[in-house]
């Protein structure tokens, strides 16, 4: 678990520095505290984050490539007072703190949840340049003997990502699952604590020491992005003018809509033309209908065609045939006589529905 250093923190810091309760005031050790007891901890996060969390898994053969995991980091162990119904904390070897008095009460007393969210800030950084003391999946408890009593830094990733410039951003690090991406912010918890739920303050009066605890670490979340290629395949064109086909895209999850968009493909010649639209959430159900297709023209395939949005493409990644949903349409020209031409249009959708602004001439 590391060697202690010299310096003591004073109990108080277990209650100021875990988030996102902040509160002032001495830990009082009763008789039941045991600074050798055996201890858990449990990552976990809002109810309706937590599955996607635990469940997400990418394996490649016998081994699992990706999932998200937990780094414990144990800051500080303690020590109790001799004399005193009070205990410490040791900081260990490779932590820190500069600016900040934190070996007595007086000194720590006079913090604010500023201060105290700079010296998490000091300690985060710092725990990125050492080993973590232990890793688990994510809502996976700690086994017996991997954690004991003292200060920890929780700090949450994917398997995949092991450098710290891979995840980390400012003072938050980052998890993806397969729709979502998740922000968390490292999290400091006292073990053991006085009160189960870690998102409140400590108690000083009941004298229950909990060993076995189960942290909500606070995080966001939001749908992580995908594209969506459209192909149109002009079978015989009509030489006289350019053509131009209308597209309406609806994306729902869970019957609701959550993306609309409508674009357009214009030909000079028969052949295959693609529109690539990008921003769609993933696990989007996206439903494509050819709205115009011209006057000269007619479909070799249905006006609609579905699809599921499934793999996220990050910025900067090139779109393929793995990574893109695809749908087709073909037409090709029935004979008639055109009474004008083709051009592409810029479409909007407004409060009176669809529209679009003239990109030049007419149709």
């Amino acid at each position: 678990m590391g060697k202690r250093k010299s310096g003591i923190i004073k109990g108080v810091l277990a209650a100021v520095l875990f988030v996102p309760a902040m509160v002032h005031g001495t830990l009082r050790t009763q008789a039941s505290l045991n600074v050798d007891a055996d201890c858990y901890l449990t990552a976990n996060t809002e109810p309706e984050f937590q599955k996607d969390l635990e469940d997400y898994q990418v394996v490649s053969g016998d081994s699992v490539k990706d999932r998200v995991i937990v780094d414990y980091y144990r800051i500080a162990g303690i020590t109790k007072d001799e004399h005193y119904d009070t205990f410490t904390y040791d900081l260990i070897d490779g932590y820190s703190l500069t600016g900040y008095d934190i070996s007595n009460y007086d000194g720590l007393s006079k913090l604010e949840s500023d201060d105290w969210n700079t010296i998490e800030e000091q300690l985060f950084e710092q725990a990125l340049t050492n080993e973590p003391d232990v890793t688990k999946n994510f809502g996976q408890k700690t086994d017996e003997k991997e954690v004991s009593t003292g200060l920890y830094l929780m700090v949450v990733h994917n398997l995949e990502k092991t450098k710290p410039g891979d995840y980390v951003k400012d003072n938050t690090t980052t998890a993806y699952t397969e729709q979502y991406v998740y922000t968390f912010t490292p999290q400091l918890v006292s073990l053991p604590s006085t009160n189960e739920d870690t998102r409140e303050e400590m108690k000083t009066s009941d004298g229950t020491w909990i060993y076995d605890l189960t942290v909500t670490l606070k995080s966001e979340r939001e749908r992580r992005l995908s594209s969506l290629r459209i192909e149109k395949l002009l079978e015989s064109y009509e030489n006289s003018s350019p053509v131009t086909f209308v597209f309406d895209i609806v994306g729902t999850i869970d019957g609701e809509t959550v993306y609309t968009n409508v674009t357009s493909l214009t030909f000079s010649d028969a052949g295959l033309e693609t529109a690539l639209l990008d921003g769609i959430p993933v696990g989007t159900h996206i439903t494509v209908t050819e709205v115009y297709s011209g006057a000269s023209y007619e479909l070799t395939t249905d006006a609609e065609a579905e699809t599921d949005i499934l793999v996220p493409v990050e910025k900067g990644t090139a779109l393929t045939a793995d990574n893109t949903a695809t749908v087709r349409f073909g037409n090709k020209y029935n004979g008639k006589i055109p009474h004008g031409h083709g051009i592409k249009n810029i479409f909007t959708y407004g409060m009176d529905g669809w529209g679009w602004t003239k990109d030049g001439g007419t149709e």
